[in-house]
C-alpha cells in the first residue's frame, strides 16, 4: 500500500496498477478460497485487457490522469481498511469493505474512460 501511495505521487501509474494488482493477487492467495482463484484465472484476460485500455486512457488525456490519480488516492484507503479488518480477522467488515471498493472502482473507471473520450461538439 505504501509503495502504491509513493507511485501515485510520483504519478508513474503504470508501476502503481501493478502494485496495485499485487496487493489484490496477495488477497486472493491468501484467501485460500479456490472459487475466487478459479474465478480470477478464468477472467484474467479480460482484466489483462482491462488495464492496457485503462494505461492507454491514462497516458492519452490530462483529464483521465486526474481523475485516476484520485481513484488510486481513494483506493489506497480502502485497501488500509480491507486490510486491518482481514489482519483483525473480521471477514465479513472485510468482504463488505471489498465490495464497496469494487462498485467504487467501476464507477470510477467509468469516469476514467469519460475523461479520456473527446467532448461531442
Amino acid at each position: 500500500i505504501e509503495r502504491t501511495e509513493k507511485l501515485i505521487a510520483r504519478q508513474d501509474f503504470e508501476a502503481a496498477l501493478r502494485s496495485n494488482t499485487e496487493f489484490h493477487d496477495r488477497i486472493v492467495a491468501l484467501s485460500d478460497n479456490g472459487y475466487l482463484q478459479h474465478l480470477l484465472a478464468t477472467i484474467q484476460r479480460l482484466i489483462l485487457f482491462s488495464r492496457s485500455a485503462l494505461m492507454n486512457a491514462v497516458r492519452a488525456n490530462p483529464a483521465a490522469q486526474t481523475v485516476y490519480a484520485g481513484h488510486l488516492f481513494e483506493t489506497q484507503k480502502d485497501h488500509r481498511l480491507i486490510l486491518e479488518r482481514l489482519l483483525a480477522e473480521d471477514g465479513e467488515a472485510a468482504a463488505a469493505i471489498m465490495r464497496r471498493h469494487l462498485f467504487h472502482t467501476a464507477e470510477d473507471m467509468e469516469r476514467v474512460f469519460e475523461g479520456a473520450s473527446p467532448e461531442a461538439p
